[in-house]
């Protein structure tokens, strides 16, 4: 993958700009989303961890030395 960055949670930050809009820095990397965004990638990251947890209780083990990927 082109551009890939590995993240730890200390390197992301929000922000509220205002009633609408709030800023997401990662890796020193700044993103403005509105609400509504914010929210669709909040329940897109919970459902893809969920998703996660079930393979792991289904017996899959994760790698984490993988970036994520099942085996």
């Amino acid at each position: 993958m082109k551009n890939t960055k590995f993240l730890e949670a200390e390197e992301i930050s929000l922000e509220e700009v205002n009633n609408e809009w709030v800023s997401v820095t990662m890796a020193g990397e700044k993103f403005v989303f509105d609400m509504d965004t914010l929210y669709d990638i909040s329940f897109r990251f919970a459902s893809f961890l969920a998703y996660l947890e079930q393979r792991e209780e289904d017996g899959e083990a994760i790698c984490a030395d993988c970036a994520g990927k099942v085996h």
